[in-house]
């Protein structure tokens, strides 16, 4: 499968907007199609968590998709380390609360796992990851 990036529709993007302020975090609209913040971890690091629309192009169609990426990068903001990148639905419509309660499980989740894998502690904004 291949992604392409897209303009996020404005239904999906206030969708988005939503979900981050109920998680309390504060998104940057970096473009038209990608919106951008960061979580705090217990050693200071900060890896930058990206939301943006795409458009998965198989063999026979195309369907839109919402991609959530975390990085790490340096202070002048160049890529040190993709950490993960995962990508679900696009919204089907522009009051699909199942879409915000995803896309808030996919970013909690992707924290934890950062925090599990990574050596640099616990996720300060999503204390407490269930232990396996």
């Amino acid at each position: 499968m291949k992604y392409q990036r897209m303009i996020m529709p404005e239904s999906t993007a206030s969708l988005v907007e939503m979900c981050l302020e109920q998680l309390e975090l504060t998104p940057f609209r970096l473009d038209a199609e990608t919106f951008v913040f960061g979580l705090k971890f217990e050693d200071g690091s900060e890896p930058i968590f990206m939301i943006r629309s795409a458009i998965q192009a198989g063999l026979f169609r195309k369907k839109p998709v919402v991609a959530i990426i975390a990085v790490s990068a340096n202070q002048d903001m160049s890529l040190r380390k993709i950490y993960l990148k995962t990508y679900m639905r696009a919204p089907m419509h522009q009051s699909d609360v199942l879409f915000m309660a995803e896309l808030a499980m996919h970013i909690k989740t992707t924290a934890w796992a950062i925090a599990g894998t990574e050596d640099i502690g616990e996720c300060m904004h999503f204390p407490g990851r269930p232990l396996l």
